[in-house]
This record gives structure tokens, C-alpha cells and sequence, in this order.
């Protein structure tokens, strides 16, 4: 299992896209038994996605490993031009993706979405997270718009989430750090509202900004002409967007961060997790 673990890090490094194989042995009758369950789940008109997840956990588990594979995933000819002249057009481009971390942050900086000039503040369920081995060697354009500096202590915040306390400290702490002009405590007056009392869940909050704070953020988004990356784990994004789909006040905060960003990328996450990240936006930008 070790060994896998390396070997998948060493093929994150490279950019290669990585599959684990395993295997375990059940029953035909048990078999059975989960397979009418997936079946139902599958045939759900709404929260198909979550039931089918649900159903998946339940057999997906003390596997025996195999090994990994991986193969080259080239970009499509032209992507880095085309996503160089989005962000130079100041649009911003969010990433969710399954990948793993090390591959996400390859991909990016492959194809120009990432730049070691940026700050880059990544959030990950690990303890300690390399970020010395990315360089951009031969992405560079023609103009040198990806430069062969690397990135220093300075550049990179890395924050070790466990548990929605951290979450909360640490999402703290970069507010105080890079956007001491907002006022944690006002946000939740401006950001959140009660649910209605047509949804079901009462208790929860809706994050709503108007056009004018969005505008707001774009026009925060820089400091000094830096720009900001925010990577972020599956694992780590639960604690921001509870899988339950009811957003709270830390859903806000975050929500107020990633807009302040260039760039987000979403690594390691699930469908839903997918699903929540453009419903956040949806209801938060409206």
C-alpha cells in the first residue's frame, strides 16, 4: 500500500493520470441484495446522484489492492492560449475536478491556468502538502507569460483542514492576513438569509450577494498585482459546503474568498460535491 502511495505521488508529479485497482470476493446472494438497491437509487427522478453514492459506500470497502496505472493526458491543442486570453479578459475559471492534487495543480500549471506568481492558498485533508516539485519548465509561452521563478514561502499559504473549527480558524486567518478591510462578523447580516419557509429545512441559510458585492470583489481581487489561486481537496471542501446541501455561514466565507481569487481548483471531488460547488454560486451570485 505504500508503495502505491509513492508511485501515485510520483505520478501526480508528472501529470499522468492515475487508476487504482482493487478487488474483494462476496457472495452472488449479497451480491443480489446490493444490486436491487443500486437499482432503485438509479431509477430516482431526484437526488439520484446522493442515493447512488449512498448505495455505492456500502459495497465499496475493505478492498484488497492491486496496483495503479497511468497514462498521458495530453490538453487538446490551443487550451493554454485559450484559457491565458480568458484570464486576461478577467474572467475567472473555477476547476472541479476527481483528480488527485498533484495531478490538478500539473494540469494547471500545463495549461497556463496556474503561474508561480501567484498566491496560491491550498486547503488539503493531508498533513504536509509538496508544492516544490511544480515547475513550469517547458509550458512556458513564447512571450514569457509563465515565469521559471519558483514560488516561495511567501506565495504559498497551505492549511491542514480536519474538522469545520479549522475550517473556520484557518479561512479566519487568511482574511486577516490578505483582507483585513472585511468585517467577518457583518457578513453574515449581508451574505445569509433565513430559508424560506416553502424549503424544507428551516434551519439553514441561503447565501445571497448582490451584483454590487460581487463587483466589489473583482475589483479586491489583486493586491499589489498579485493574483490568488485557491486549491482545495474534497475532503477539506466538505467542511465549507456541507454535503447536506445546507449552506452556513462558513459556506459564505468561503464563497467571499473564492471570489477574490483568479483561480479555483476543486481536486478530489465527488459528483455532488460538483453539483453544490455550482450551487453555491448560483444562489450566492444572484
Amino acid at each position: 500500500r505504500d508503495k502505491t502511495l509513492l508511485d501515485l505521488m510520483s505520478f501526480g508529479d508528472e501529470g499522468l493520470r492515475t487508476l487504482c485497482l482493487a478487488y474483494k470476493t462476496i457472495s452472488e446472494e449479497k451480491y443480489k441484495k446490493w444490486n436491487a438497491k443500486y437499482k432503485k437509487a438509479a431509477l430516482q427522478i431526484s437526488g439520484r446522484e446522493k442515493a447512488l453514492d449512498e448505495v455505492a459506500e456500502k459495497i465499496e470497502k475493505n478492498f484488497k489492492l492491486l496496483g495503479a496505472t497511468a497514462i498521458e493526458d495530453k490538453l487538446q491543442e490551443g487550451v493554454p492560449e485559450a484559457i491565458d486570453l480568458l484570464l486576461r479578459a478577467g474572467i475567472k475559471l473555477w476547476v472541479l475536478t476527481g483528480d488527485k492534487m498533484e495531478t490538478a495543480v500539473n494540469i494547471g500549471y500545463s495549461c497556463s491556468l496556474l503561474n508561480h506568481d501567484m498566491i496560491q492558498v491550498f486547503f488539503s485533508s493531508e498533513e504536509k502538502y509538496d508544492h516544490d516539485d511544480h515547475d513550469e519548465g517547458e509550458n512556458e509561452g513564447e512571450e514569457g507569460s509563465n515565469s521559471k521563478r519558483s514560488s516561495t514561502e511567501e506565495d504559498i499559504e497551505t492549511m491542514t483542514v480536519t474538522d469545520e473549527d479549522t475550517a473556520t480558524r484557518k479561512l479566519n486567518h487568511l482574511f486577516k492576513k490578505y483582507f483585513p478591510e472585511v468585517n467577518l462578523q457583518g457578513k453574515k447580516r449581508r451574505l445569509f438569509r433565513k430559508q424560506q419557509d416553502h424549503e424544507e429545512e428551516e434551519d439553514g441559510y441561503s447565501v445571497e450577494m448582490s451584483k454590487e458585492d460581487v463587483d466589489k470583489e473583482h475589483e479586491r481581487a489583486a493586491i499589489d498585482g498579485r493574483q490568488f489561486a485557491l486549491i482545495i481537496d474534497g475532503r477539506s471542501l466538505k467542511y465549507f459546503i456541507p454535503l447536506n446541501g445546507k449552506f452556513t455561514e462558513l459556506s459564505g466565507r468561503f464563497l467571499t474568498f473564492a471570489m477574490r481569487c483568479k483561480v479555483l481548483i476543486c481536486c478530489r471531488v465527488s459528483p455532488i460535491q460538483k453539483a453544490l460547488v455550482v450551487d453555491l454560486v448560483k444562489k450566492g451570485l444572484r
